[in-house]
């Protein structure tokens, strides 16, 4: 009896509602095309050999490929192991400086330095040289002219110091009391190639007038006088 009166209600509403086995056929049909497309899309991802992480790269936009799926081939965009670079600067690091000589007269001084190149491969330097002077109160700070004699009023040029060669640049000072101030004693100079920021200390004794420091550029022979 209960089956018979659910069948009686059924047909009763269809009766009443004519459009209600049209809905149902069709929301039958939705849920059929739902499950299909669902399963067509796990067999693309298992016949393409796809994954979950390559599903994800392709949701956010991006060109990554997953590192299982990527070539293990060369890429052409390498670099070749015979390309070459423009040699490194020359630092402290890569010379040994030195004094090369010293000439006086007439209260100046003259001193031809030299730096070495010890690193085994070429290097490049070009312009002046900073100087400063150790003397009793610390490190004088002194500010450095370019050129004012004859074999230092060179233009600056680019040099290539190759292993084992080395570098030049000539300094002068005043070794006396001048306007500027008394002859300062000192203990340690020190030299800063062009470009650097690291210096070389050497322990060298005199005075000089602290305004009165001049310097050339770097070359790669001795200035001649």
């Amino acid at each position: 009896m209960k089956k018979l009166r659910s069948h009686v209600k059924r047909v009763s509403r269809q009766v009443e509602d004519p459009d209600a086995s049209d809905q149902l056929e069709r929301r039958s049909v939705r849920r059929r095309r739902r499950r299909i497309g669902i399963a067509g899309l796990a067999l693309a991802i298992v016949a393409g050999g796809i994954g979950v992480a390559g599903v994800a790269f392709a949701h956010q936009g991006q060109s990554v490929i997953p590192p299982a799926y990527r070539s293990t081939g060369t890429s052409s965009a390498s670099v070749p192991s015979s390309s070459k670079f423009s040699p490194a600067l020359c630092s402290k690091a890569a010379m040994q400086a030195s004094i090369e000589g010293t000439e006086g007269a007439a209260g100046t001084i003259q001193y031809v330095w030299r730096a070495q190149n010890v690193s085994g491969k070429p290097c490049r330097s070009f312009g002046y040289p900073g100087m400063d002077v150790h003397g009793t109160s610390g490190w004088l700070n002194l500010h450095v002219h370019r050129g004012g004699f004859p074999d230092i009023n060179q233009t600056p040029r680019h040099i290539l110091v190759a292993p084992g060669h080395s570098l030049y640049f000539v300094g002068y000072w005043w070794e006396v009391t001048t306007n500027d101030g008394p002859c300062t004693q000192f203990d340690r100079v020190e030299v800063t190639l062009p470009d650097n920021y690291v210096s070389t200390v050497l322990s060298v004794t005199g005075c000089l007038s602290p305004d009165s420091v001049d310097v050339g550029p770097v070359t790669t022979s001795v200035p001649a006088p």
